[in-house]
């Protein structure tokens, strides 16, 4: 005979009973229906009916994160299962959000939904929300991650430096391998770019210009990640100086060190107002002088260091010596007398070891010698 289907006596199908009287049918419970419900087959012919109450369970679709505490810019897997069979052979498909904003719409024949490598976005921080629905039954599978933030920053180094000297700014907490941009002050092009490491970090070398005075702005922009950092740097203004001996003996050499230049230009040096050397200088760098005090500079001893350009002058007194015993005199001898025509002797001591002595007779020159080692 023919058998009707009802749950909560509402017909949903009917079907014929085999030679034994017996039938098998098969019933798609409807997303929704849960609780206590009254399945009825009930006899055409015959009017016989079997009734019996079933309790269904409310379907719970899980989710599941390959990584619950992912770094923000890192790649994580998206699982889902527990929606229903849309017909006999598939599933329904459902819907991805990631913090209420849809990403994407997954389907499966398998009941285990996939969404891989989704990046986490580069700025996100803490608690960060996955959500799937089904688009026909409703239902909700959802969980929270905990992004642990990038921080980017800026380091700057070393301390204390000047113009024309050269610093490095160290960039930190980017995202692993994406170019980054170095911008100076409020500057919008940038000045320097390169590629981070795979740690998200990178090191700009950068000269001071030589006329930066107060405060340099440093600014990294990462062009994956949106993210950047600033640093502010003081310059330190240069401060000429000049080091050297404050004593010596004459015919000693001595040295001169002059530093903290603001411009390059050409240093001149003095020794009592008579110039003796000049010297290109560069900012960040020094100039060294070498200079040996002769007998007209014995006594105190005016070396003068003036840029051609800037004006800019130091003043360095260094008494000058004689050497220890050096006296220096002169011996006539006339053996014939001193008769024109007559050859005579001239002997000069006490004078420096090695340097050249000249003769005059009557303010003539009539010879150049070196002295020995006496």
């Amino acid at each position: 005979e023919t058998l009707y289907f009802y749950v909560d006596n509402e017909q949903f199908t009917s079907c014929s009973a085999d030679s034994e009287g017996a039938v098998q049918q098969s019933y798609k419970i409807p997303a929704g229906l849960t609780g206590i419900h009254s399945f009825k087959v009930q006899g055409k012919d015959s009017n016989v009916r079997a009734v019996m109450n079933y309790t269904i369970l409310e379907k719970t679709p899980v989710i599941e994160v390959s990584n619950s505490t992912p770094k923000a810019g890192e790649l994580i897997n998206i699982t889902a299962s527990g929606f229903i069979k849309s017909d006999y052979d598939s599933y329904e498909y459902v819907d991805l959000y990631i913090n209420n904003n849809w990403q994407n719409t997954l389907y499966t024949s398998t009941g285990i939904y996939n969404y891989n490598y989704y990046r986490i976005p580069y700025t996100a921080v803490g608690l960060l929300n996955i959500k799937v629905i089904g688009q026909k039954s409703g239902y909700v599978a959802e969980t929270n991650i905990n992004v642990i933030p990038l921080a980017p920053a800026i380091s700057v180094s070393p301390q204390n430096m000047g113009p024309g000297q050269t610093i490095s700014v160290a960039a930190t907490g980017f995202a692993p391998n994406e170019y980054v941009y170095l911008y100076i002050g409020n500057s919008t092009s940038y000045l320097y770019y390169g590629t981070a490491n795979s740690d998200g970090n990178k090191t700009f070398n950068y000269t001071i210009p030589a006329n930066s005075v107060g405060d340099i702005v440093f600014t990294v922009k990462g062009s994956t990640s949106g993210l950047e950092a600033s640093a502010t740097y003081k310059v330190i203004p240069p401060v000429l100086s000049v080091t050297g001996p404050d004593s010596v003996v004459c015919g000693s050499q001595i040295t001169f060190t002059v530093s903290g230049f603001s411009i390059s230009e050409y240093y001149d040096m003095y020794v009592n107002g008579i110039s003796k050397r000049s010297i290109y200088a560069s900012p960040a760098s020094s100039i060294t002088f070498s200079y040996t005090p002769s007998y007209s500079d014995v006594g105190q001893a005016i070396f003068e260091f003036v840029g051609r350009n800037s004006d800019a002058r130091l003043v360095k007194k260094v008494m000058v010596s004689l050497p220890e015993g050096t006296n220096p005199s002169i011996n006539v001898s006339a053996p014939d007398g001193y008769v024109n025509g007559k050859k005579i002797t001239i002997s000069a001591t006490g004078f420096l070891q090695g340097e050249t002595v000249k003769f005059y007779v009557n303010g003539n020159e009539v010879k150049s010698l070196t002295a020995g080692a006496n």
